[in-house]
């Protein structure tokens, strides 16, 4: 990495400094050329005839010191951030079956406008910037789906955070599919989640086949405008890996 290079470079001029001159002497009528341009100090002639600079040898432990000194701050850093919470979240990655992703969303993707319960419209753009949002795509009539639904709102009541957001975007045809099952699933719509609708369905230009999601369910972490992570299939979302998963996300704003 750099800092190593940069290690090794002011070592090496340190320890040139500490052992004289950074410098190859010069003798009168040698014909003989400093390996080193002299970018300061002043030429003196010694009783030996030998021609050395004043001033250069202090400047350059100076200026190694601070080399130094700058490079092991920079190795500190890079090593609490190898062990910090987003070093720690795309670790577990691998256990849990996440895949990277990485990317931006498309901003077609992010103005899309999904419907509301109330008949109003909202759009992936709309949310803060700096929400973690747990993006779900899912139907009624896909078991896996309605399978991960309590696990998934018990996850949300795990992370209950004003930086947390889960969005659930149904792919069923109406509202009242949608509102009838929640009913006979927990007596009424659930607090836990923003439940929203993809009015394109199945057609082309859905939010969905947008993403790239070809199988339901599927679920997608964002933040800052950036796709982080894709689950697809469903999960049991109270496993510990992936509650700790989600809390090391949010510990590394």
């Amino acid at each position: 990495g750099v800092a190593p290079g940069f290690m090794t470079m002011s070592i090496w001029l340190y320890l040139r400094c500490q052992n004289g001159s950074p410098f190859v002497p010069m003798r009168l009528g040698e014909g003989k050329l400093p390996m080193l341009p002299t970018p300061f100090g002043r030429e003196v002639m010694s009783n030996s005839g030998t021609v050395v600079r004043t001033g250069a040898r202090s400047r350059y432990v100076l200026i190694a010191t601070v080399v130094v000194a700058t490079c092991i701050l920079i190795a500190l850093w890079q090593a609490v951030d190898a062990r910090g919470p987003l070093a720690r979240a795309r670790g577990l990655m691998p256990s849990i079956g996440a895949q990277k992703v990485d990317r931006a969303i498309p901003k077609a993707v992010a103005e899309m406008k999904l419907d509301l319960p109330d008949g109003k419209k909202i759009r992936l753009a709309d949310l803060p910037p700096d929400r973690l949002v747990f993006l779900n795509l899912w139907a009624t009539w896909c078991e896996p789906c309605v399978r991960e639904i309590p696990s998934m709102l018990q996850l949300s009541r795990e992370l209950r955070s004003t930086r947390f957001s889960m969005v659930a975007v149904s792919y069923d045809e109406d509202w009242k599919t949608v509102q009838d099952f929640f009913r006979g699933f927990l007596g009424g719509l659930p607090k836990e989640m923003t439940l929203t609708r993809d009015p394109i369905g199945e057609n082309p230009g859905s939010l969905r086949l947008s993403l790239g999601t070809e199988k339901l369910p599927e679920t997608w972490v964002i933040r800052d405008g950036q796709l982080l992570a894709r689950f697809v299939n469903e999960r049991d979302w109270m496993d510990p890996a992936i509650v700790e998963y989600f809390k090391r996300l949010l510990e590394a704003r």
